[in-house]
């Protein structure tokens, strides 16, 4: 999830340089995005989807499948 918002907002290309040499967990990985407009844009999105889904149902939505592992791609 979080290296699509962050492909979204600053190009695939971007993302993919970002990409760790070694797996790295994705909250250390979001700190360390370079560009500050995408990193706040996934740090509000992934905020956002908490919220909202809390107001549609009352209910803290399960961000488990967030916080797997970046790892890195190789060629």
């Amino acid at each position: 999830m979080v290296l699509a918002l962050a492909s979204y907002n600053a190009g695939p290309g971007a993302a993919r340089r970002w990409l760790p040499d070694s797996a790295m967990d994705v909250d250390v990985w979001v700190e360390n995005i370079p560009y500050n407009e995408t990193r706040v844009y996934v740090q509000r999105i992934m905020w956002y989807s908490v919220v909202f889904e809390w107001l549609e149902d009352g209910q803290p939505e399960d961000a488990s499948s967030w916080l797997e592992r970046i790892k890195p791609v190789y060629q």
